[in-house]
């Protein structure tokens, strides 16, 4: 019997997944939200978030229980690596996901940030669960609730929304957009008001002589939490 791609090509699995479904379907039952356990501060401001120890340390145990394991591997492509993540049970059965692309970087040590980053974010996807703040800081503000109307209509958007990002003006652009935009929206705003502060401008008014700088700072803030 030979492997089988399903879902046009969006995982891969072994021919049947019958013991595999059903272990991972009990397993779920015992699979929480992870908890943000570090806390990074890049000056301007600090935020939470859970490693991949952390993730990995929560999730082992669990699916070790219902005799499921996970591996994961890394490969480049051009300038990006690819990062595969496979689920595997005891019986042999299998189902590896299609791979999470990003930006290798121009260093060993930003293509290994790349790779973890990747293999935090895969697992994370793949098992379904999400990472969460200890206290809840990050919980939509509910203090205004009780003076709106009933979902009578979408808010309006600000006045001061930014608009359609330009076309990249070099390669460190291009790259610095793509790491922006592989983030979680909290910590992805986070890093942009981050980025004005330290160089006195947005990504989209810099001048491209700064943009090798600003790669490099960036990079540097996105490795923090992988």
């Amino acid at each position: 019997m030979t492997d089988q791609t399903t879902y046009g090509a969006w995982h891969h699995t072994s021919p049947t997944i019958t013991n595999l479904c059903a272990a991972f379907v009990a397993a779920q039952g015992n699979l929480a939200n992870i908890v943000k356990d570090q806390t990074a501060n890049a000056g301007q401001y600090a935020y939470k978030y859970a490693d991949l120890g952390t993730v990995l340390a929560a999730v082992r145990p669990v699916l070790a229980g219902h005799g499921l394991a996970l591996t994961q591997t890394a490969e480049t492509d051009g300038d990006d690596v690819l990062v595969w993540t496979t689920l595997l049970h005891t019986s042999g059965e299998y189902i590896t996901a299609r791979p999470i692309r990003l930006p290798a970087g121009k260093t060993v040590q930003q293509t290994g940030s790349a790779v973890t980053y990747g293999r935090r974010y895969a697992l994370l996807a793949l098992l379904s669960i999400g990472t969460e703040d200890d206290d809840g800081a990050t919980a939509a503000p509910r203090n205004d609730r009780n003076d709106r109307p009933a979902r009578l209509a979408p808010r309006p958007a600000p006045v001061d929304t930014a608009p359609p990002a330009p076309e990249a003006r070099s390669n460190e652009e291009r790259l610095m957009r793509s790491l922006l935009a592989d983030l979680p929206t909290a910590e992805a705003k986070a890093l942009r008001q981050a980025f004005r502060s330290e160089f006195g401008a947005t990504l989209a008014d810099l001048p491209v002589d700064q943009h090798p700088a600003a790669l490099a700072w960036l990079e540097q803030q996105v490795q923090v939490l992988a």
